[in-house]
């Protein structure tokens, strides 16, 4: 697997360098800007984790009075669903 930087602009890829390839190449393109992950989450806000609003200190303080293991915690759940 390669790693190569680009810009993508109105509908455009630019890599930052040239890759000769010898047939067509699967490739994964990954935003990274913030501006995209908002715009993801605005398209069906009730379905999808707003990562602004994440907080590790509000998770811990959601936990305080849980007592026992995740890891059953979360089999239990599964098993039920």
């Amino acid at each position: 697997m390669l790693a190569i930087r680009g810009i993508y602009d109105n509908g455009i890829f630019q890599l930052s360098k040239n890759i000769k390839t010898q047939k067509p190449t699967n490739v994964i393109i990954t935003f990274i800007d913030d501006d995209f992950l908002n715009l993801e989450q605005s398209d069906n806000q009730e379905n999808k984790i707003n990562l602004n609003d994440f907080s590790f200190f509000k998770s811990i303080e959601a936990t305080n009075d849980f007592s026992g293991s995740f890891c059953e915690a979360l089999i239990d759940e599964r098993r039920n669903d």
